[in-house]
């Protein structure tokens, strides 16, 4: 790759960045929809999270022993150890 090419990713790079810190509520429902196969239930779950907490948050899908769907969160960070 050469200089050129390497500015010109890098400008898409920073392009992306900035436009996921704007991204809507609506934006993340439909980002979630496509990522969870078309599951409502789920790219709902996952968009009021991002409505709650914001853009720049972390999110970890698990399975669960339930049959109820729940959401957990945490202020600061986890360590897992092992």
């Amino acid at each position: 790759m050469n200089v050129h090419s390497k500015a010109i990713v890098k400008e898409i790079n920073e392009l992306i960045v900035s436009r996921a810190k704007e991204a809507t509520p609506d934006d993340m429902y439909r980002i979630a929809k496509i990522s969870t196969n078309g599951d409502e239930d789920l790219s709902l779950i996952i968009a009021n999270i991002y409505k709650e907490m914001g853009n720049e948050v972390f999110i970890t899908v698990k399975h669960s022993s339930i049959d109820e769907d729940y959401t957990r969160t945490y202020d600061g960070m986890t360590i897992n150890t092992g």
